[in-house]
């Protein structure tokens, strides 16, 4: 999950979160990569538009985000998130 919102105080808070998203976020599109290419490698097509990946994903996009000067709810959101995929993985296992 990315979330995007504006930096309009200079903040070691915000800095932190913004830090940790940002690594996240990297983290998030290495795997998606290595997922596409697992998936191109056993002859699968990888769901490649938002809207298809939200309808099949076990990890539905939040519907609404939280206020971008929200720093408790952005990070809730994101451990949700980050719950939710591992509940995913596990039961993969």
């Amino acid at each position: 999950m990315i979330i995007v919102f504006k930096k309009d105080a200079k903040n070691e808070e915000i800095d932190n979160l913004i830090s940790a998203i940002k690594e996240i976020a990297m983290e998030e599109l290495h795997h998606a990569e290595e997922l596409a290419e697992r998936i191109l490698e056993l002859g699968g097509t990888p769901v490649l538009m938002w809207d298809d990946v939200n309808i099949t994903a076990n990890c539905k996009y939040p519907t609404s985000l939280p206020n971008e000067k929200d720093l408790k709810g952005i990070a809730k959101l994101i451990r949700d998130d980050e719950r939710c995929a591992i509940e995913g993985y596990d039961k993969m296992m």
